[in-house]
């Protein structure tokens, strides 16, 4: 094989690998977008996870160096399980991912990925919008909550 040859099939194998892990990544947070959306839905008199900014709360967290890197490790495997179990969940309709949900409920490790990615969802909704959810104060509308006065400025305790 010419040297040229090994190199671009190299760096072809490399490419595959990162888009793979890119992609399997995207597809473990569409499963918890999925999972907020249907644990927090909009409904006529509640704005939901999609209105609160749940995934981008979450995302927005995970990003600090004080998060739990356990919680990350525990909620992208949890995705990659429910994935396992339910290959199509992320085209499931409302009854399908209940029932699939509710499947993986049964579980202990489920019960424990549910109960970490509801807890994540309610900090979405109810913290303090510096952190990128509680967009608006939609979710302290939901609870009929006025809003602190005055709200954080920058996150993390960051000072001005």
């Amino acid at each position: 094989m010419k040297r040229r040859t090994f190199l671009i099939l190299a760096l072809v194998s490399f490419a595959a690998r990162v888009f793979a892990n890119t992609s399997n990544e995207r597809n473990k947070l569409n499963i918890i977008k999925k999972t907020l959306l249907h644990m927090f839905p909009t409904t006529s008199k509640y704005q939901g996870a999609d209105r609160f900014n749940a995934l981008r709360f979450l995302i927005f967290v995970i990003k600090d160096p004080s998060f739990e890197k356990s919680d990350l490790e525990f909620l992208l495997e949890g995705a990659q399980e429910l994935q396992s179990r339910d290959k199509e969940i992320i085209n499931y309709s409302k009854e399908q991912t209940e029932e699939a949900l509710r499947d993986f409920e049964t579980t202990k490790f489920g019960q424990e990925w549910l109960s970490l990615v509801l807890y994540y969802g309610l900090e979405a909704m109810l913290g303090d919008p510096v952190y990128h959810g509680n967009k608006d104060n939609c979710g302290w509308e939901n609870i009929n909550h006025a809003p602190p006065l005055p709200t954080a400025s920058k996150p993390f305790g960051e000072l001005l």
